[in-house]
């Protein structure tokens, strides 16, 4: 939208009236009461240019209304972010890392990690990979059961197959089927062996799980019955509440709002790790700078308009600021220009020490200038333009003088004359 038009031409052609128009029910010759002191051409470019400027304020102010309505309807300030910082005094680093939702309360969570959940893990015994294998040729049938669940696993066994032939049969057949144990072949990067390694889906220990041979001698001879990890359940404790436990590592510290993932256990004398959540400050003083500078914006194409706006319309965009007093709480000054100033600093340190007042004041502040700047897309052009201004009187003209001296249709006919 480059321009905005005052009045727009009819759709049907209007007939001409010339200087010497018939005098006839009513009628009087247009030079009898409308006269154009100004050069068409060179006063046309006059309006146009001034029919621009009202359209750049117009477009400014619509961004600004939109840019409010947005801070407010998702919620930017409810914004947070997890900080976790270790208490430890040998700087170890944490044992936790927290994660918040927005919408999250502000809080601080000290959590002190005992004992991380595992998975049970069990390691076969080592293998050459080329030599051939021991275990029985045939159909061999192994079962898993974890969780009390039992898994009957199926393997045909070549009497060619080498040792890692036979260990990628098993692992495959471990993967395929919905035993709640993953197989992976480990191999030593020194000597080159193979092992099999089985390792719970899940971790805590409810999650444990046992192998043994149906019909074979897979898990015999393969030794991946042999355990090297237990399952066990997380323990925990937080603000130096009572010790919790927990199968995993992630756990609730807010319900659907704050979390922490278990990294690894607090060392002796360790106070654990703080978690603070806090507003998201960086994005909230990037909102909020983004609707200063809407309003400087909105500001800036009003000067440029100069006394095409009536001063009413000035008073309005002034009803978005408020008091000073309502300023100074969200740290936004208006300077001598009229433009407003965000102190980006202050905010930050306002919003993580008086977020509550902070958050008021910023809402309080997005609502005034939704409303202050939405007044000018909701009413009329006319109503917000100076009708005293040079350019703009053949308008004040076409709709009043006009309107009493003819019958026809008066929409655009001012306007084919002039332009």
């Amino acid at each position: 939208m480059n321009s905005i038009s005052f009045v727009a031409r009819t759709s049907l052609p209007v007939p001409a009236i010339g200087r010497t128009a018939a005098i006839h029910d009513g009628y009087r010759p247009i030079d009898s009461w409308l006269k154009n002191p100004w050069n068409s051409r060179s006063y046309g470019n006059k309006a146009r240019e001034g029919a621009a400027s009202i359209a750049d304020f117009l477009q400014a102010a619509e961004r600004t209304r939109a840019n409010a309505s947005s801070f407010l309807s998702t919620s930017i300030l409810k914004t947070r972010q997890a900080v976790s910082s270790s208490l430890s005094a040998s700087d170890d680093g944490r044992s936790a890392v927290g994660s918040a939702k927005d919408g999250a309360s502000l809080q601080s969570y000290r959590v002190k990690v005992s004992q991380v959940a595992e998975a049970q893990q069990n390691v076969g015994s080592s293998l050459n990979p080329a030599g051939q294998t021991t275990l029985r040729s045939g159909m061999n049938q192994f079962a898993i059961e974890s969780g009390g669940r039992k898994s009957s696993i199926k393997v045909d066994i070549r009497e060619t197959d080498t040792n890692e032939g036979a260990l990628t049969k098993i692992r495959d057949a471990i993967n395929g089927s919905s035993a709640g144990v993953k197989a992976a072949i480990q191999k030593d990067k020194d000597s080159g062996a193979l092992r099999l390694e089985l390792t719970g889906v899940q971790s805590g220990k409810d999650n444990k799980f046992t192998i043994e041979d149906e019909s074979g001698d897979i898990v015999a001879k393969s030794g991946v019955s042999a355990i090297a990890n237990q399952a066990t359940d997380a323990k925990y404790s937080v603000n130096g509440g009572e010790v919790r436990s927990s199968a995993t590592n992630e756990i609730v510290l807010e319900k659907d709002k704050v979390t922490a993932k278990l990294i690894k256990p607090d060392a002796a004398g360790s106070s654990g790790t703080m978690i603070d959540v806090r507003p998201d400050v960086q994005r909230i003083v990037g909102a909020v700078k983004s609707l200063v500078d809407g309003y400087n914006e909105t500001l800036d194409r009003l000067k440029d308009a100069g006394q095409l706006f009536g001063s009413s319309t000035k008073r309005s965009l002034d009803q978005a600021i408020g008091q000073s007093g309502s300023l100074a709480d969200v740290v936004i000054q208006r300077g001598a220009d009229g433009k407003l100033k965000l102190d980006e600093k202050k905010l930050s340190d306002r919003l993580q020490g008086d977020y509550n007042r902070t958050d008021s004041a910023l809402t309080n502040f997005a609502k005034k200038l939704e409303l202050s700047v939405g007044k000018f897309s909701e009413a009329s052009v006319g109503s917000l333009v100076n009708d005293n201004e040079q350019r703009l009187q053949p308008f004040s003209v076409y709709s009043s003088a006009l309107q009493q001296k003819l019958r026809y249709p008066l929409t655009g006919l001012l306007v084919d004359q002039l332009f």
